[in-house]
C-alpha cells in the first residue's frame, strides 16, 4: 500500500509540475500591458440659444446670428455674446438677411427698419438711404444680398434685383424675376438665382442668362455655392417640380 501511495504522490507531483510549466510558458508569452494612449484634446465651442437661428454669417472675428429679436454677435475667440439692438444702432428689431464684405470688414444687415452697415473695426452702424418710391420696393422680408466690389450692395427681392451704390443711391438692374439667391464669387462674377433661371454678371456689367440651350434645364434657382474659379454649384427645380443639382460656368451647366 505504501508503494502505491508513493507512486500516486509521484504522479501528483509530476502533474503539478507540468501544469506549473505550462502556466509559466503562457506567462512568458503574454504581452505586457500597453501603455495608455494619450487622449487627443478636442476643443468645442457651443453657442446655444432657445430660439433657432434664421440667418448666420461668419467673419474672421465673429459669428453673427439672427435669432429672435435683434442680432447676436458671438466672439469666435472667447465665445462672448453681445446682443446688438436699437441701443447700439441696429435700425430694426428683426433681421432678414446679411452679407459680409471681406475687403472692407463690413457686414450688411437687412432689417424691418431698413439696411445698415456694421463696421467691425469700430463696432458702429451706418444706415443705407432708403430706395426711391418709384423703384417699387415695398419690403425687405424676402431679401438676399451680396457685397459689391466697389463698396456697394446687390439686393435681391421679390420684384427683382437692385443695386445700392456706396453713397446710398438705389437703382434697378433690369432683372425683374424674384431673386432667391445671390453669390459674388472670388473672381468678381455676380451669380443670380431667380424664379426664371440662372444669370451671371461679369466685369462688363452685362447680364447673361443661362437656359436649356446651355444645358441649364431648370427654372427656379434655390441656392448657389461657389465651386472653384468661375464655377458654382446650383440647386434648382424645373417647371415640373423636379429637383436639379448642376455645376454651372459662364458657358453653361452640367
Amino acid at each position: 500500500m505504501a508503494a502505491l501511495h508513493h507512486k500516486a504522490g509521484i504522479r501528483n507531483r509530476t502533474s503539478g509540475a507540468a501544469i506549473a510549466a505550462v502556466l509559466f510558458l503562457i506567462g512568458c508569452h503574454k504581452r505586457p500591458p500597453e501603455a495608455p494612449r494619450p487622449q487627443a484634446r478636442v476643443l468645442v465651442q457651443a453657442f446655444s440659444e432657445v430660439v433657432s437661428p434664421r440667418v448666420l454669417v461668419a467673419t474672421p472675428e465673429y459669428a453673427f446670428v439672427a435669432a429672435g429679436a435683434g442680432l447676436q454677435r458671438w466672439s469666435l475667440a472667447t465665445g462672448e455674446l453681445l446682443q446688438l439692438s436699437a441701443e447700439h444702432g441696429l435700425p430694426g428689431n428683426e433681421v432678414y438677411s446679411m452679407a459680409f464684405d471681406a475687403q472692407r470688414d463690413r457686414l450688411w444687415i437687412a432689417t424691418d427698419g431698413g439696411i445698415t452697415r456694421y463696421q467691425s473695426e469700430d463696432a458702429t452702424f451706418s444706415e443705407l438711404a432708403p430706395p426711391a418710391e418709384i423703384l417699387g420696393v415695398t419690403g425687405l422680408g424676402n431679401s438676399v444680398m451680396a457685397a459689391a466690389e466697389n463698396g456697394g450692395l446687390w439686393i435681391g427681392l421679390d420684384n427683382g434685383l437692385f443695386y445700392a451704390q456706396p453713397d446710398g443711391r438705389w437703382s434697378n438692374t433690369g432683372v425683374t424675376s424674384k431673386v432667391h439667391s445671390l453669390l459674388h464669387d472670388s473672381t468678381g462674377t455676380l451669380w443670380i438665382g431667380t424664379d426664371s433661371g440662372l444669370m451671371w454678371v461679369g466685369k462688363d456689367r452685362v447680364a447673361h442668362s443661362l437656359t436649356v440651350t446651355e444645358g441649364c434645364d431648370f427654372t427656379k434657382v434655390v441656392s448657389l455655392t461657389e465651386h472653384g474659379p468661375d464655377r458654382v454649384l446650383v440647386f434648382a427645380t424645373t417647371d415640373a417640380g423636379e429637383q436639379r443639382i448642376a455645376l454651372a460656368g459662364a458657358a453653361g451647366c452640367a
